[in-house]
């Protein structure tokens, strides 16, 4: 009787931890995609080229942010949407280990600095540049199976990145 109340507890205590773990990644971004609809995007393909083409990747990008009226500006540095796709050839077996990230980067002020500025009479000028969005997921795949995994992994992150960029713009939906 003893052991599976043991038992009980470690599952439970276990179920806490990933399900406290779980909430924390949602919060760690939230409202700070609010108001971004224009961005420059960068798009990184290093090691897969022949499975997937960074030409082709920046023509879904572009497509997909368009089609929901998140404008694309080349002139101006940031906010910058960078997708970045890496894999490398394994020796001990045939295949490719391939990692697939997007994330943002903007410019933020650190509450010291606000705070250290909030009487005066100008803007401060001492932003920092952060990532205030990412999303990456790592894999692996056999040759043939290869430019289909990593197009999913593409498609995958892209509806989350939209999803959290509606949920912290809520009137841009209609």
């Amino acid at each position: 009787m003893m052991y599976t109340d043991c038992h009980l507890n470690r599952l439970i205590l276990a179920f806490a931890i990933i399900h406290s773990i779980a909430f924390t990644q949602e919060r760690w971004h939230e409202s700070n995609l609010k108001g971004m609809d224009q961005l420059k995007i960068e798009i990184i393909v290093d090691g897969l080229e022949n499975a997937i083409s960074p030409l082709w990747v920046e023509s879904y990008v572009v497509a997909k942010l368009d089609q929901y009226k998140i404008w694309i500006k080349e002139d101006q540095p940031y906010p910058l949407l960078r997708v970045f796709i890496v894999g490398r050839p394994l020796e001990e077996v045939p295949g490719f280990y391939y990692t697939v990230e997007v994330s943002v980067f903007n410019y933020i002020l650190l509450m010291d600095n606000y705070i250290e500025n909030f009487n005066a009479d100008e803007m401060t000028k001492d932003f920092s540049l952060a990532k205030v969005y990412e999303h990456q997921s790592i894999g692996y795949s056999i040759d043939r199976e290869l430019k289909k995994h990593l197009e999913s992994a593409l498609f995958d992150h892209m509806d989350l990145f939209l999803d959290q960029w509606f949920q912290d713009n809520p009137r841009r939906r209609f």
